[in-house]
């Protein structure tokens, strides 16, 4: 017998009980994705994810595993392979989908790492939108309940914040709607970014009438505006949204001041609607996002689905909003993910058939109103006002710049050195970057000024555990424990140090402890099972595990260990990354001082440089034979896809390095520091590698880090490894950085013609062309192939245009108006093979052309 997912819970017939559940594929056209990018992108936003490249722009078949729930009223449909979302729901007595059930899966380049598909709900847990597993496996499982409702449970870990989210959706007989319910941890030790939404899909379209009380919206900038007039536009009316000139793109509204328990929407052609419920307690946020009317938005119906038609997301959040980078200039700033913090959080999804049901919630009642805007003389060149600048650079998700905090934060101290908030928010991003002696010393300051200071015992005592000084690491967290928000993450921790001394009753002591801050603290639930387990008592080790099993059945180190006390097999994790999952459950056992357990984890791991390393210098350090034999297996493993991303790795990184002198230590390391901004430390690193690194993608990083004669040469020799249209698009970055762009026009036409179809030799041999002033060839060019867009990268359309205004005023500058309005009018006629639309007013366009041939346009009412 196996122990696993599936195995876990008994799955009940339909005799049994009403609502079934049924696990099975589901065939759809597919527009697939791939060519993964195997060069780490470290000062990304995805790292340490890769993305993909490769978008299909024809259909396959292609069956994806499903898991339908379905009652007497309702059919319920989750797609644990692309992201866990639930791919829609449909409501069997009038047939309408009021989940939006996308017919296709149509996958763009608009997530994190690029691929996505509309419709449904999707899942972020993290930094921000479009979390990095969106189209990607997560685990999953399905159950059926006591009460005869069943459910299918999705989640896994995400490894930008290492936190672990978890979701629930719940449907029973005899109800027209279904329930989702969240669990969140944040399992990182530190502090993280807070950003949660479920962003659902339904149907769009002319008639779509939006219900959500309140009084005002917000932009992803911050500016407020009134809703759901604006300017004698009702808003709420999907067809008064098209306004010329204003994100015709898309809109995005966040509706503030108003009853935060509910919203709705309405379609009167189909004499329904659906409904979004929650407790007032639990989500803040509710936002409406809309492709914009103008053929600029519209555009992507065709690209997102074949035949469903528009759609509309209306977004439930944690938080009021969906902050962009700056947002903290604002009142809504980022919050932040205590470590060792679990959020629960429930909602509900049901279908309307009488539009007088929406006549029973009060849309107009509002809220008392809250401050909107920062107050003016708020201090930002004070010691708090810089702190705050770093803080919240800290927690941005988008755009995340390690470097700008630390410049902030420094400059905070320097104000006031003793600023007790800036000295432990900067102790905590060195813990972060592994600069553990620098975050020592800048905590201890905090704690010659309050000894009692929760936060910086916090983290003097996380990292004195780490460094295996367990008296200080008791000390420190004992008294970080004193502060609510860290209590139940310290006394954890406590407990795991308990677990490495043997002191199995204590460890279960401080657990339970810790579960009295925090009844779902993961850490010491799993100190309650382990130390049981290590105390003999492998009955009541397994009975904890199972019983825990039930809250959170997608958890690895609950399944693991409940196949450890049973002696069955546990099956083998469904998420796209196993390695990295064996190596977080190992890396827990380490720190908990179970050296052989976490070695037989990371072994679990496979061919993973990272896991055979930490392995590797585990076994050095508790004295075991095959050290040195485990050190040859690392360094004799490909480095693929395996990114590192944990602090705790770089002490093993270093000690291989020296062990063995091989650059694939110095390199690991170096992405490490990189992604976290050690940039100078990094450099340093990649520089002592010299020549002897022999992994291709090893060498377009580091090129990517050079300048002039030293990046090409690791070009070239990444080319003799082996050549890729990735090496021919890194000469030209190289060549375009020294503005060298003859060159960077030759080698793009040499792979433009071995590598056809790759949207980034074609973009950049198009501007290589303007840049050379080969205006036409980039025009014929451009006109002679197709694209698909990508919503976060650079349009094909900017360079079309920036083209053909070149050529329009080169014509204003001899006298010929007529060829530069034909010039104008292409370069305003926004073609569709190059993924654009045309927008209502092409203002933005004018702006980006020299001043003479914008002026033109307008004069001649070109548009």
């Amino acid at each position: 017998m196996r122990i696993g997912l599936t195995a876990s819970f008994a799955i009940l017939s339909a005799a049994v009980c009403a609502a079934t559940v049924d696990v099975g594929s589901m065939e759809l056209p597919t527009y697939m994705f791939g060519d993964p990018d195997p060069v780490p992108k470290t000062r990304s936003d995805h790292y340490p994810y890769f993305r993909f490249d490769g978008y299909e722009a024809k259909a396959s078949a292609r069956k994806w595993k499903s898991v339908v729930l379905e009652s007497d009223r309702l059919r319920v449909t989750v797609t644990p392979e692309a992201g866990g979302k639930v791919w829609g729901a449909v409501d069997k007595i009038t047939g309408v989908d009021f989940i939006y059930f996308n017919k296709v899966a149509k996958f763009r380049d608009i997530s994190m790492r690029g691929p996505w598909s509309s419709g449904g709900i999707e899942f972020n847990f993290g930094k921000m939108g479009h979390e990095p597993y969106t189209s990607a496996p997560v685990e999953w499982c399905v159950r059926t309940n006591a009460d005869k409702s069943v459910s299918c449970f999705v989640g896994g870990t995400e490894w930008l914040c290492r936190t672990f989210w978890q979701v629930e959706i719940r449907l029973k007989d005899g109800d027209d709607g279904f329930e989702t319910h969240a669990v969140w941890f944040n399992a990182s030790n530190l502090p993280q970014t807070y950003y949660q939404w479920m962003n659902a899909a339904f149907i769009g379209g002319d008639g779509t009438r939006y219900f959500f009380p309140g009084d005002n919206w917000i932009s992803h900038g911050g500016k407020p505006h009134p809703w759901p007039v604006e300017n004698g536009r009702d808003l709420s009316l999907y067809s008064c949204n098209g306004i010329a000139g204003y994100d015709e793109d898309h809109r995005a509204m966040h509706i503030m001041n108003g009853d935060n328990r509910y919203f709705g929407v309405w379609w009167p052609w189909l004499k329904a609607g659906a409904l979004h419920e929650s407790r007032s307690d639990e989500k803040y946020g509710r936002k409406i996002w809309m492709w914009g009317l103008s053929r600029q938005g519209a555009i992507w119906e065709g690209l997102l689905t074949d035949t469903n038609g528009p759609y509309v997301e209306l977004q439930s959040g944690r938080c009021f909003q969906q902050p962009n980078a700056g947002f903290w200039k604002t009142p809504f700033k980022f919050p932040s993910f205590a470590p060792g913090g679990t959020d629960v959080f429930g909602e509900r999804w049901s279908v309307v058939r009488d539009a007088a049901d929406f006549g029973k919630l009060d849309i107009r009642k509002s809220a008392k109103p809250r401050p909107l805007e920062m107050p003016e003389n708020f201090d930002w060149d004070s010691a708090y006002g810089r702190y705050v600048k770093g803080i919240q650079k800290l927690r941005e998700g988008q755009n995340f710049d390690p470097v700008a905090a630390e410049v902030a934060l420094r400059s905070s101290i320097e104000k006031e050195p003793c600023f007790a908030p800036a000295l432990n928010a900067l102790a905590g991003l060195y813990v972060a970057q592994g600069r553990i002696d620098e975050a020592k010393k800048l905590v201890r300051t905090s704690l010659s000024v309050d000894t009692y200071d929760a936060e910086a015992n916090y983290i003097d005592g996380l990292v004195s555990a780490a460094e295996g000084d367990t008296l200080t690491a008791r000390e420190r967290l004992g008294l970080a424990a004193y502060s609510p928000m860290l209590r139940s993450a310290a006394l954890s921790l406590c407990a795991r140090l308990s677990l490495a001394e043997s002191d199995y009753a204590t460890a279960e002591t401080l657990a339970d402890a810790a579960l009295e801050a925090n009844a779902r603290n993961i850490d010491a639930l799993a100190v309650r099972i382990v130390s049981r387990r290590l105390a003999g008592d492998r009955k009541e080790a397994a009975r904890r595990a199972a019983q825990v099993l039930r809250d959170f059945p997608l958890h690895r180190l609950f399944i693991h260990e409940l196949a450890l006390c049973t002696g069955k097999t546990e099956d083998a994790p469904r998420d796209e990354f196993p390695e990295k999952t064996y190596a977080e459950l190992a890396g827990w056992y380490e720190l908990s001082g179970l050296a052989d357990e976490a070695i037989s984890l990371y072994d679990r791991a496979g061919e993973s440089v990272v896991a055979r390393t930490r392995a590797a210098y585990l076994a050095s350090r508790v004295g075991r034979k095959d050290a040195s034999a485990r050190l040859a297996a690392a360094t004799a493993t490909p480095i693929a896809f395996d990114f590192p991303f944990r602090w705790e790795s770089l002490p093993a990184f270093a000690w291989a390095a020296r062990e063995t002198g091989c650059w694939k230590f110095r390199y690991l390391s170096a992405l490490v520091m990189a992604a976290r901004g050690r940039d100078g430390d990094a450099d340093a690193l990649l520089e002592a590698c010299g020549d002897s690194i022999d992994d291709v993608n090893a060498l377009l990083y580091r090129a990517g880090r050079r300048k002039g004669g030293l990046a090409l040469a690791d070009i070239e020799k990444a080319s003799r490894l082996g050549d890729s249209w990735r090496v021919g698009l890194a000469f030209y970055h190289a060549y375009a950085a020294a503005e060298e762009w003859k060159n960077a026009r030759r080698i793009l036409e040499d792979y433009v013609k071995r590598y056809p179809g790759k949207l980034g030799l074609e973009l950049n041999y198009a501007r290589s062309l303007v840049r050379t002033g080969a205006y036409a060839e980039a025009i014929a060019f451009l006109d002679g192939i197709a694209t698909l867009p990508s919503e976060l990268g650079e349009k094909p359309i900017t360079i079309y245009q920036e083209a053909l205004g070149a050529m329009a005023d080169a014509a204003i500058e001899r006298g010929d108006d007529a060829a530069a309005r034909k010039y104008l009018k292409k370069a305003l006629s926004f073609p569709e093979t190059l993924g654009a639309g045309k927008p209502y007013l092409p203002d933005k366009v004018y702006d980006s052309w020299p001043k003479r041939v914008s002026d033109f346009c307008r004069k001649e009412g070109i548009r």
